[in-house]
């Protein structure tokens, strides 16, 4: 049964239909991803007309942006990831480890839903 079912995770390649393709495995790499580039390209664009669109609709902004030294400017979220990470850092460091699961009792101290409150 083992053998079988080791048979099921393998892929048997027969020669006499097997084809040999002569370019390299970054080429083949770089081919795969190319549809998700694609795609990625697509909706940029997509982007792109809706902006375009409704900077005509609604008479803001500029319509073409024709200027090579445009650049976007960053996004501001009020925070930033070495932040998330300090803080994160800090409440983990704050907390002791095994708070909560004194005694084997877990975070809801040792109640279960299924035995209506009472310890099993």
């Amino acid at each position: 049964r083992s053998k079988r079912e080791n048979l099921d995770q393998k892929q048997i390649l027969v020669p006499e239909l097997c084809a040999i393709h002569p370019f390299s495995a970054s080429l083949w790499r770089q081919t795969v991803a190319l549809p998700c580039t694609m795609y990625r390209l697509n909706g940029l664009l997509i982007a792109d007309q809706i902006r375009h669109k409704v900077s005509l609709e609604m008479r803001m902004g500029s319509a073409n942006i024709a200027d090579r030294s445009f650049k976007w400017p960053a996004l501001n979220f009020g925070w930033t990831l070495a932040d998330v990470v300090k803080n994160s850092r800090a409440s983990a460091a704050s907390q002791p480890s095994g708070e909560g699961k004194k005694n084997g009792d877990g975070e809801n101290g040792g109640k279960t839903a299924a035995s209506g409150g009472r310890k099993a």
